[in-house]
């Protein structure tokens, strides 16, 4: 045997296995798209000025790994409502209340029939409302209050419109009975709106959010998984700023934000923003269509848990979430 032979025999007997390298997990897809340098160049076109893209971005981030349905949400539907979002200049989360991303199903006609795609779509708060409605400069404040049934409250329209309210000093006011908000103008004068609690919940029976969490509740025996059944006095307040807009002199970012809200409401998905860009899936799981998500009592995952195949399927989209 030659010396090239004895040295071919060597080298093929001790070859080490070369490591493949491993798929990037969904989370880590998520993040890198958001991350992007193309994606902040996107969110820094569409911001006002003074807001800081690459923070946008980690706020966003923050919010997306918190729950696992948004990082299984198509991607493209992801970066339109980071979009439209950052078209309004407000800030994605729970810290200040201005607007939420929310996941929800996409019935979707596929190659293997009718799919529930997962989609993020994004929810204005009545604190964002304000915020915009203030941004018209034609107003010096905009603000909504709960009426409970301990409260001095009293209202009257006609000529001389007036609301009187003094808030109990009691630390339980008891149940919700009004809610109202109030707009003062700049050059002097107000208006003002007042729901009851009856209409509120007319709004709220006919919201495709809320039967569709009824529905999903009576089936898997669980509580009501809608910011309607935990956060009602914020949903509330919301619903009577609305309502209120429609009197009122709006920026486009306002009006905007208000038909948005009103399509969610009515179970729409609205026409966002297109993003010019192809997002392909390289590697890790893909995301399965969720079907009849039943909602669990679970912990959020820690920050330090990116992966999704160790997250919780189900985990409540908007517990935290006054809107």
């Amino acid at each position: 045997m030659s010396t090239t032979d004895k040295l071919r025999k060597a080298i093929g007997g001790n070859q080490v296995a070369v490591p493949q390298p491993q798929a990037k997990s969904l989370a880590t897809q998520r993040r890198d798209l958001l991350m992007d340098p193309k994606t902040i160049q996107k969110f820094a076109t569409a911001l006002p000025r003074g807001i800081d893209p690459n923070r946008f971005a980690r706020v966003i981030w923050t919010e997306v790994r918190k729950n696992p349905l948004l990082i299984k949400a198509e991607a493209g539907s992801l970066i339109s409502s980071c979009i439209t979002a950052a078209q309004l200049g407000l800030e994605v989360g729970s810290h200040l209340g201005q607007c939420y991303l929310v996941p929800f199903n996409k019935r979707t006609k596929t190659p293997e029939g009718w799919k529930n795609v997962p989609q993020a779509q994004l929810i204005i708060g009545y604190r964002g409302l304000i915020t915009l409605a203030r941004k018209s400069g034609e107003m010096v404040s905009l603000n909504a209050f709960a009426v409970f049934e301990k409260d001095d409250f009293s209202y009257q329209l006609g000529l001389h419109p007036d609301v009187h309210h003094i808030p109990s000093a009691e630390a339980d006011r008891g149940p919700l009975t009004y809610v109202y908000a109030v707009a003062n103008f700049v050059g002097g004068g107000l208006q003002f709106e007042v729901m009851s609690r009856a209409e509120i919940e007319a709004v709220r029976d006919a919201s495709q959010g809320w039967i569709s969490a009824k529905q999903s509740a009576a089936k898997y025996g669980k509580d009501v998984n809608s910011p309607w059944a935990s956060h009602f006095v914020e949903m509330a307040k919301k619903t009577v700023i609305r309502r209120l807009a429609k009197y009122l002199p709006l920026s486009v970012e306002a009006a905007r934000a208000v038909a948005m809200d009103e399509a969610a409401e009515r179970g729409e998905v609205p026409e966002e923003d297109f993003v010019d860009a192809t997002f392909i899936e390289k590697g890790g799981v893909a995301p399965d269509a969720v079907e009849d998500i039943e909602p669990v009592e679970e912990p959020a995952p820690s920050a330090t848990t990116t992966d999704p195949d160790k997250l919780p399927i189900d985990q409540k989209p908007i517990e935290d979430a006054p809107f």
